[in-house]
């Protein structure tokens, strides 16, 4: 597989522009570019609500893919119609930019548009009831940098950083629902290291953005979609001062996770912070896989390269999300949005699990007993362990 033959039906598991730039033979690992641009996060209103009103449902998931992935498709088509290149979907939230293009009423006039065509759809009838799902949404223009981090071996991921991305999220995190707000990036100098790091011997293609067994799949036009058992684990992290030192993190955390039998699913800058979203049994789930997962987190936490994590068990669906012009091959559940909110709880250096996962690591790793805590979701509360301290040898 190289970079100038990427199928067709494959270029939209990858931005515009990262697409163009392998055309180009411009990525490298571990570069970091800089350009004025607009720069648009929305996420969804009413996600949590629809997520636990799923959960016990049979095909809770697959109901959760289909209902997302019809909002998700929307809003693709709506960004590509004003030029904007859609970067990453991951749970709630999505992220779009105009690269090289610094122009307010142009980010603005899609936001409006994208509110407009999302208000028109109908409720959703769950068995708690309709939920109507809404937009918030953020704008900005400004300096923004879009990194590439990883390695061919475990994969490579695009992501964008910088003041134009932090002044989005701060704007749709003070917006109300169904709203846009708008906010200017601050001018920051561009450091010297936020230029093409010199070539590597590891040649980059498409391929290396995906999964390998994913992208074996798609290699043969055959992309398995359903349920799995899977872990799913939250892990906070802090991005280094020198943005270019990411990928040297990033690397890192690949290399320890592929060791336990997991794998690196996506990497967030979003508005809960820097994520690492991991899954352990997407292939398949060994019988001790609650025992590698917190293995995995402990010595992640030992090595410093997260600060706490959240890690919950059950059925997801896996699948693709978006439609022919953008779209990602992720895990969708009640479980998912569970470990985003139990890392969220935990305090630097805990590692917060649920009680299946407690149930299902007996013996491995020694837990406190249950404690109920109130996450998003989950008013009633409920039942969580935290990993007690525990050196790896």
């Amino acid at each position: 597989m190289s970079n100038d033959a990427i199928p067709l039906t494959l270029k939209s598991f990858l931005s515009t522009w990262l697409s163009e730039q392998l055309a180009r033979g411009r990525v490298q690992q571990g570069m970091v570019v800089s350009t004025q641009a607009t720069t648009l996060y929305a996420d969804v209103s009413g996600f949590t609500q629809l997520t636990s009103a799923f959960a016990d449902q049979p095909d809770g998931a697959s109901q959760l893919h289909d209902t997302l992935n019809q909002y998700y498709a929307t809003l693709i088509e709506t960004i590509g119609a004003y030029g904007g290149d859609v970067t990453s979907i991951a749970g709630d939230a999505l992220t779009a930019w105009w690269p090289e293009i610094s122009d307010r009423e142009l980010g603005c006039t899609c936001g409006e548009a994208l509110l407009d065509t999302i208000s028109q759809f109908p409720a959703i009838v769950t068995p708690q009831g309709s939920i109507q799902l809404h937009l918030r949404i953020g704008v900005s223009t400004g300096l923004i940098n879009g990194l590439v981090v990883g390695t061919p071996e475990y994969g490579c991921h695009f992501l964008l950083a910088g003041p134009g991305l932090r002044a989005a999220i701060e704007a749709r995190q003070t917006c109300p629902p169904k709203q846009l707000r708008y906010a200017q990036a601050p001018e920051e100098a561009c450091e010297a290291d936020l230029s093409p790091t010199p070539p590597t011997t590891s040649t980059i293609a498409w391929h290396h953005f995906l999964p390998r067994p994913i992208a074996q799949q798609l290699a043969r036009n055959h992309l398995v979609s359903g349920y799995r058992r899977c872990l799913p684990v939250f892990a906070a992290f802090e991005v280094p001062p020198k943005l270019s030192n990411l990928h040297l993190v990033v690397r890192d955390v690949q290399v320890v996770v592929a060791r336990w039998g997991g794998e690196l699913n996506e990497i967030e800058l979003g508005d809960k912070g820097p994520i690492f979203v991991l899954l352990f049994g997407r292939n398949g789930l060994p019988e001790q896989g609650s025992c590698q997962a917190i293995g995995c987190c402990l010595e992640l936490r030992q090595r410093g390269l997260i600060t706490c994590a959240g890690v919950t068990l059950g059925q997801l669906f896996v699948g693709e999300v978006g439609n022919t012009r953008r779209r990602v091959y992720t895990a969708q559940g009640e479980e998912m949005n569970l470990a985003a909110h139990l890392m969220q709880q935990a305090r630097s250096g805990e590692i917060f699990v649920s009680g299946r996962v407690r149930s299902d690591m007996m013996g491995c790793y020694p837990t406190s007993e249950p404690e109920m805590i109130r996450t998003k979701g989950h008013r009633q509360g409920i039942p969580v362990n935290r990993v007690l301290a525990y050196v790896l040898p």
